[in-house]
């Protein structure tokens, strides 16, 4: 049977936690590691969990074929309790120059090198991983880092709000971010400093988090609702599509949408519309939940942006 928790008690905790201040992590990695392969060398079951780069790079092998590699790194968030809004999210990384051997690798950030930054969704170890038995990762939410423009370019404060959003609501799936290459085809690289390559601490990846200081209205004691609401695209300009997880919670029901500071912000009946329509209108650009209202009880629930 689906828990129901008492709307009244929700609103209570959500007013109760508005005054709190906001919180703020500055981050580096607990685990680092890259994973990669060269062609006719047996290599992609090495693991190379004392590389000096973060990064993903394509250069031919020095047989044939190709040497590749993509970079991991994993940031310690159990400080944060699931359940957390994250109001920002920024990433720092800096450009390490050369890294290695080969076309690209002696020479450092290269080519058309636009790479992507992804959720790491299975677990791995720093000192056994392979690019063999590499972790999965989702392109959900993922940052896009464009082309450098120089040879050892810093990459700082990149948006992975979203991102490490998803890594608090859901840290049994959450286990770092991966770079990787947008087009794994020679020459191309793009390569940062590593927490065991960096010349100092301050040249380390650092993530740096803002919390609101409250917890999602949407949890109560611990517990959370089981049903959580989908919405496309999230994060949205104008307007976006919430999609019922049941028809039935639909019935005779309404949606209420709330800031970061819990304060009601819409409130409409949605009575059999499994499939809502939600109006930027007057919203400021931000973070939002909502909760789906049936029988005076909390039914389905979810977040979405607003850039």
């Amino acid at each position: 049977m689906k828990t129901k928790f008492l709307l009244s008690s929700i609103v209570a905790t959500l007013f109760l936690v508005a005054s709190t201040k906001a919180q703020n992590y500055v981050l580096t990695p607990n685990h680092d590691c890259s994973v990669g392969f060269h062609d006719f060398t047996n290599s992609a079951d090495n693991n190379y969990g004392n590389a000096i780069y973060y990064g993903g790079f394509s250069q031919p092998g020095a047989f044939g074929g190709e040497n590749a590699g993509m970079g991991l790194m994993s940031f310690d968030l159990s400080a944060i309790p699931e359940g957390t809004i994250i109001t920002d999210a920024r990433l720092d990384l800096f450009g390490c120059g050369p890294f290695g051997g080969g076309d690209a690798a002696e020479v450092g950030d290269l080519g058309h090198n636009a790479s992507y930054l992804e959720r790491i969704t299975s677990s791995w170890e720093e000192y056994t991983v392979t690019w063999n038995t590499q972790p999965h990762a989702t392109k959900e939410h993922r940052a896009h880092l464009q082309w450098s423009t120089s040879v050892d370019e810093d990459y700082i404060d990149i948006n992975v709000t979203q991102m490490v959003q998803d890594m608090i609501d859901d840290p049994t799936h959450s286990f770092g971010i991966r770079i990787r290459v947008r087009n794994q085809t020679p020459t191309r690289a793009l390569a940062f400093w590593s927490r065991d390559g960096a010349p100092s601490e301050d040249l380390q990846p650092h993530l740096r988090i803002t919390v609101s200081g409250m917890k999602s209205p949407l949890v109560d004691d611990g517990r959370s609702i089981p049903q959580m609401a989908s919405v496309f695209p999230n994060p949205f300009h104008s307007s976006a599509q919430i999609q019922l997880v049941n028809e039935s919670d639909a019935q005779n029901a309404e949606l209420r949408v709330y800031n970061i500071f819990g304060q009601l912000m819409l409130n409409l009946n949605v009575t059999d519309q499994s499939s809502i329509e939600i109006e930027r209108g007057n919203l400021a650009k931000g973070f939002y939940q909502f909760a789906i209202i049936k029988e005076n009880s909390i039914v389905e629930f979810g977040k979405f942006v607003i850039e």
